[in-house]
């Protein structure tokens, strides 16, 4: 009931609510780092793929950048009208958050993930840079494009996908968190947008 209300009172500022959902063209890249076309750090315009997720279902949160489609396991940060990060929930969590119903490519191959445990998804997309040694599995691939965060849930499936735009392990602080000792090449730790 609230948020319908908030929906209601922030619709207008929502940059999303003209976007017309087309559910068919919906795909997130893993080795792109793209969602519907859009590279994780690339311009969210007029006219952009990204539009096929239609409104956000959050319209008091996107009108402050953080987009969120619950009912297609979607998120994402965009910022200076820049697609900053984005999270896709192969599993669903909460009462919310809806297991991501587009389609998963890799180089543009269609292929699935739900269901897959660490070694699977190595198998599929290689060699990580590093694994989390601490709390839940983590798997970190890093990208000229961004960084990618293979999150495994307590039973060893893959939970949620997160593509970045600046890279977390480039932070010391989250490298201790993750039990990560092995730090970013300068040029990938560097990476800003704008």
């Amino acid at each position: 009931m609230f948020r319908t209300i908030s929906n209601l009172l922030y619709r207008s500022k929502d940059p999303t609510r003209l976007w017309r959902p087309e559910t068919s063209r919906v795909t997130v890249d893993l080795l792109a780092g793209t969602l519907c076309g859009i590279k994780v750090g690339g311009l969210v315009d007029a006219g952009a793929a990204i539009e096929a997720l239609g409104p956000t279902e959050d319209a008091k949160r996107a009108a402050r950048g953080f987009y969120e489609w619950y009912s297609q396991g979607v998120s994402g940060l965009v910022d200076d009208s820049r697609l900053y990060d984005f999270t896709i929930a192969v599993r669903g969590w909460g009462k919310q958050m809806r297991d991501f119903r587009g389609q998963y490519t890799l180089s543009g191959r269609p292929v699935q993930v739900a269901g897959l445990e660490a070694e699977a998804v190595e198998k599929l997309i290689g060699e990580p840079f590093a694994r989390s040694t601490r709390g839940d599995l983590v798997l970190f691939y890093e990208y000229d494009h961004g960084e990618v965060e293979y999150a495994f849930d307590d039973d060893g499936t893959l939970l949620s996908i997160e593509f970045a735009y600046e890279p977390e392990l480039a932070v010391t602080k989250v490298r201790q968190y993750y039990g990560v000792e092995k730090e970013l090449p300068a040029a990938l730790a560097e990476r800003k947008l704008g």
